[in-house]
């Protein structure tokens, strides 16, 4: 049904998913970005929260009655 795919574009991306599910090589590799693009964006999560907690504590402490 998939390789019925009208759309050169698909045909051609459903193809790629074809060789790549058949190569233990290329899924492992496709696991390992997936994992890092996840990776990457927990850290800058961590980042972005442990910044605001700074900015918070920062705030308390400043002195505001200049």
């Amino acid at each position: 049904m998939l390789k019925q795919a009208e759309v050169p574009a698909i045909s051609k991306a459903i193809d790629g998913l074809y060789v790549m599910n058949d190569n233990d090589r290329l899924k492992e590799l496709a696991r390992m970005r997936e994992k890092a693009m996840h990776d990457r964006a927990s850290e800058l999560e961590e980042a972005i929260l442990t910044g605001m907690e700074r900015g918070r504590a920062e705030g308390r402490t400043v002195d505001h009655s200049q």
